[in-house]
Order: structure tokens, then sequence, then C-alpha cells
């Protein structure tokens, strides 16, 4: 994994240094490393979370499961109804 974000960050660093002046940077939060590189060279940023539907409805509704006491508020497995 580190050696991806290294690669990675090598190649952002190039893209970012090429001759055409880059304004600023979409982040996707799961990237967030690109923050910090397009910090250090002074390169306005924004992060963004591409999360799907279905994945913000299930967080959404964590309070409504333990509720209903599908979960729990600790640690521990998933019940999932037969």
């Amino acid at each position: 994994m580190f050696m991806m974000i290294s690669k990675s960050r090598s190649s952002f660093n190039k893209l970012m240094n090429d001759d055409e002046k880059i304004t600023c940077v979409l982040v996707d939060s799961f990237l967030a490393w690109n923050m910090e590189a397009a910090a250090e060279l002074g390169i306005k940023r924004a992060t963004i979370c591409c999360l799907s539907a279905t994945q913000l409805l299930s967080i959404f509704d964590i309070p409504k499961l333990i509720q209903h006491g599908v979960i729990d508020n600790q640690e521990g497995d998933l019940f999932f109804p037969e």
C-alpha cells in the first residue's frame, strides 16, 4: 500500500509540475494524501466524498437500526434476520 502511494505521489507531483498551470485539485476523500501534495505545491484543493446512495442510506439509517435492535452500539457481529 505504501509503495503504491509513493509511486502515485511521484506521478502526481510530476503532473503538478508540467507546463500547464494547475489552479486547483479535487481529491476523493479516500485518496487524501493528494491534499498534502497539492498543499506542498501551493495549489488550492478541495476534498469530495463519492459515496453511493446505498452507502449514504446505510450510514444515515444506523440510528434506526440500533433503535430497532437490529444492531447495537457496541462492537460485535451484525444480526441478520432469516
